[in-house]
């Protein structure tokens, strides 16, 4: 197996199963807080046995909306994190004038570990491209709420173009055009 390979099913280890956790924990958390009527039902003929059915549809979609966000919220806060540390990382290896800013503001942890590599970023973003995915089919299914939906996209978005702007801020620093750059 190359090292590549080896890394990356490394990098997605922890996204896939705070995927699955952030979406039990929201679904416990929506059943503890609003004190919904739930029930177990085991069907081994499907590919998850343990089903949960809620009482009403409203029920159902307050837990489903609610279990969603919680997986929303863990899996981009951790995206954005890393695409910042990343960021970071990037522009403080070339710029003294970032270095001494992150000095100041006490963030040099970030920027001196190894770990901050393009591949452990594009992984986080590309899960939460799959939790936008979830959600967009959660909401055509009528399972979730729309607006968690748009805000997963427009996050997914977002994180896109900034990773590949810092992508190609370093592609520029490493291979310049000009002379001069403006990319900082």
């Amino acid at each position: 197996m190359s090292k590549l390979l080896r890394k990356l099913l490394q990098y997605i280890i922890l996204p896939a199963a705070l995927l699955v956790v952030s979406r039990v924990a929201g679904i416990y958390f929506a059943v503890n807080f609003f004190n919904l009527d739930f029930f177990l039902e085991t069907q081994p003929e499907q590919i998850y046995s343990l089903q949960i059915y809620f009482t009403n549809q409203a029920d159902a979609l307050l837990a489903s909306s609610i279990s969603n966000l919680t997986m929303l919220i863990t899996i981009s806060s951790l995206a954005v994190y890393y695409l910042i540390k990343y960021r970071l990382s990037i522009l403080a290896a070339y710029n003294p004038k970032v270095l001494v800013k992150l000095n100041n503001l006490n963030l040099m942890p970030w920027v001196n570990n190894k770990n901050n590599t393009f591949l452990k970023t594009f992984v986080w973003i590309t899960f939460l491209w799959i939790v936008s995915i979830i959600l967009i089919a959660d909401v055509l299914s009528q399972d979730s709420s729309l607006w968690i939906a748009i805000l997963s996209f427009l996050t997914a978005i977002i994180s896109t173009w900034a990773l590949i702007r810092t992508f190609e801020i370093e592609g520029e620093i490493i291979y310049p055009h000009s002379k001069v750059s403006n990319l900082y």
